[in-house]
């Protein structure tokens, strides 16, 4: 008898649909056993047929959670997964963001001229805390007793003079307030006066100071000072005064320089602020010396599991809450508005991750000497594999909740896939969310020696006397909840602009400072559908690589998915023209002929209008008529007629054309500014009339 005879005899077993977990397995084949072999009764979890029992109940439990859960992350409304919700909101256009670190204005008070670097370690308070300074060897120990950490943005020159300034007052009986909406003041200054032309302080636009009020305007009393009227300002304008125009013969002892200095009216003062004094003391003064810093604390080296074989390589980091912030660029943040500076889109904010690949022949003595030795190559973030070619070294972070950060690689045609036995190591930063919007004066210490494996660079810890940070931390945002993400992502694509026709390219392209004009067609490259974007600069500028590179990153936002973009000169096509103009009696040809070449020039009008052969008059496809330039011509005041003998392609000389045709991606051109006849020529011929 065969096997399938035998079991065609068998009683078939009863399959419970509603069998779901461990317990419900385990009696269905405790039930299933006992008809079987109704002699087996053993009843010890020790017995071979329990154990086998029971891991089959743990199998079948295991299969059931993935059916469950395979079903449940498929759609957007029921996935539980932050990275489901994630990549399901992806498919509508949607991001979901992961919140961003916030950001803080810290006054350093100088002892002497120094420069604070960026990046240096700023740290909340902590238990015990008396001095500013923190060594490296006491960073660890702060961090564990509780201490927040803050690096700071940019480098900061200290200047003593700028620890703290007092606010001019002329006549202290009238003029003691600054009105709420000010932007601009005066300050006693007893910095030097080093700049260009001896008269302008160190003091610079750009620079940030804060106004705080240090005591009661009514009572003079320390402790009764507003700890809300405090306000940052960036300075648009910072220059010297004369004394003699400024101050009275009291304030002329005192030896110092006054200072007109304005800030943006994104900057202005929220509040009246008192600037008078109470007694010798100033109520208000102002503060320099301000540098900005973001909250997250740098784990300098953590390795990463071994890549195995035929396993996908999913690592996480052990620290959570990864930092996500928004790019500082200082130079741009000098033009920002100070009130700006702390404020982030979290949308816009990526993780501040770096994945090295490590050598796995380096020793580790080898590499505590020299950290560099031990990298092969860094592997690039993006936001997601889309565009990442079959070759390239691409990973991208996912969050999970509970602040656990996972890092995925590319996978079949989209991204490189880590080699089986690759040694991977990371630093990154962790700390973000609401928790980084501390209070005012909360941030106290400076770390002043290389600290956390040397990440934080040193400097001269002498020169500083004090650090706090007189205003609040903002801009902290924690991660978007999964519940907005199912409630906005449906209805994200009425929201947002996409470029799905040509015509679609073109005009976005357009908006794009710099293009005068823009035309699109979709082509066939091998596997890829390629957007050829025909792209003409105005004032005849060139399209160079860096300008296309401009071009391709702000239109990324709005590129249909699966399209590639390829930017290019549009095909300009010279025109020859010659014109026999007959004159009125008794006007002079040369006059004439300057104002015929004005009108048909390439630039423009008196009235400021453009002229015939201006770019702006030019567009892809638009023929070039006869008749429109025998009417500008018989528009100037002298003219009695006109005549074209020759008005054609600049390839096609000698022919008179009532209309030049020009293709869909051409554009006509003469440029009577260039001496190059490769550029379109225009003649006129002037007769006199008898």
């Amino acid at each position: 008898m065969n096997a399938d005879s035998l079991a065609a005899q068998l009683p078939q077993p009863h399959i419970d649909y509603l069998a779901r977990d461990f317990e419900s397995f385990r009696q269905l084949m405790l039930d299933q056993m006992s008809v079987l072999t109704p002699t087996w009764t053993e009843e010890s979890a020790a017995d071979l047929g329990h154990v086998l029992i029971d891991l089959l109940a743990y199998t079948a439990d295991y299969l059931s959670y993935y059916q469950d859960a395979a079903a449940t992350e498929a759609y957007l409304g029921t996935a539980r997964l932050r990275r489901s919700v994630r990549r399901h909101a992806r498919l509508l256009d949607y991001f979901l963001h992961e919140g961003c670190n916030a950001r803080v204005w810290v006054h350093i008070v100088a002892n002497a001229a120094a420069r604070i670097p960026v990046g240096s370690l700023l740290l909340t308070n902590t238990a015990g805390g008396v001095l500013p300074l923190v060594e490296a060897r006491d960073y660890a120990a702060a961090v564990r007793k509780g201490a927040m950490v803050f690096e700071t943005l940019h480098n900061l020159d200290l200047v003593v003079a700028h620890n703290e300034m007092n606010f001019y007052v002329q006549d202290p009986r009238t003029d003691y307030l600054l009105a709420a909406g000010a932007t601009s003041a005066r300050l006693e200054y007893s910095g030097s006066l080093t700049r260009a032309g001896g008269r302008q302080p160190s003091l610079q636009p750009g620079d940030v100071l804060i106004f705080e009020e240090i005591l009661d305007p009514a009572t003079g009393d320390e402790t009764k000072a507003n700890p809300r009227h405090r306000h940052a300002v960036r300075l648009t304008k910072a220059f010297a005064l004369d004394n003699e125009d400024v101050k009275s013969a009291g304030d002329a002892m005192k030896g110092t320089t006054i200072i007109q200095i304005e800030w943006a009216e994104a900057d202005a003062l929220p509040f009246a602020l008192y600037i008078g004094r109470r007694g010798r003391k100033a109520v208000t003064v102002a503060r320099g010396n301000i540098v900005l810093a973001d909250h997250g604390r740098r784990i300098a080296h953590e390795d990463l599991p071994t890549v195995a074989a035929n396993v996908r390589y999913h690592p996480n980091l052990r620290q959570e809450d990864l930092t996500y912030r928004v790019l500082y660029h200082h130079y741009s943040a000098l033009a920002m508005p100070a009130q700006a500076a702390g404020t982030q889109d979290p949308r816009r904010a990526t993780p501040e991750i770096a994945l090295y690949q490590a050598d796995p022949g380096a020793t580790k003595q080898a590499t505590a000497a020299n950290p560099q030795a031990a990298i092969v190559r860094r592997w690039n973030l993006q936001e997601d594999l889309l565009n990442s070619e079959t070759s390239a070294p691409d990973y991208v972070v996912e969050m999970e909740d509970g602040g656990r950060a996972f890092l995925r690689f590319g996978f079949g045609n989209l991204g490189q896939p880590p080699a089986p036995g690759t040694l991977f190591f990371a630093r990154y930063r962790v700390g973000s969310g609401t928790a980084g919007n501390i209070g005012p004066d909360t941030i106290n210490h400076i770390v002043v020696q290389p600290a956390n494996g040397g990440m934080a660079p040193a400097f001269a810890g002498a020169a500083v006397a004090g650090v706090r940070n007189p205003l609040p931390a903002r801009g902290g945002t924690d991660p978007e909840t999964l519940d907005a993400a199912r409630l906005y992502a449906p209805e994200a694509f009425r929201h947002q602009e996409r470029c799905v026709t040509t015509a679609d390219y073109a005009e976005r392209a357009g908006h794009y400072a710099g293009v005068a004009q823009a035309r699109a067609v979709i082509r066939q490259v091998g596997a890829w559908r390629t957007i050829f974007l025909f792209v003409r600069r105005r004032d005849f500028w060139a399209l160079t690589p860096a300008f296309c590179q401009r071009l391709r990153a702000y239109l990324e936002p709005y590129r249909y998915i699966g399209m590639e973009i390829e930017i290019a000169d549009p095909y300009l096509v010279p025109l020859r023209v010659a014109v026999c103009v007959h004159l009125k009696a008794e006007v002079l040809p040369t006059v004439i002929r300057e104002k015929l070449e004005q009108v048909f020039s390439d630039g423009t009008l008196p009235d400021g209008s453009p002229a015939f052969f201006a770019p702006a008059n030019f567009d892809f496809g638009k023929s070039v008529y006869q008749s429109n330039l025998i009417a500008a011509a018989m528009a100037v005041p002298g003219v009695a007629w006109v005549e074209a003998t020759e008005f054609c392609r600049a390839d096609a000389p000698g022919r008179v054309l009532e209309e030049i045709s020009i293709g869909a991606l051409e554009i006509a051109e003469l440029r009577t500014s260039a001496s190059d006849p490769a550029f379109g020529v225009i003649t006129f011929d002037t007769q006199e009339n008898p």
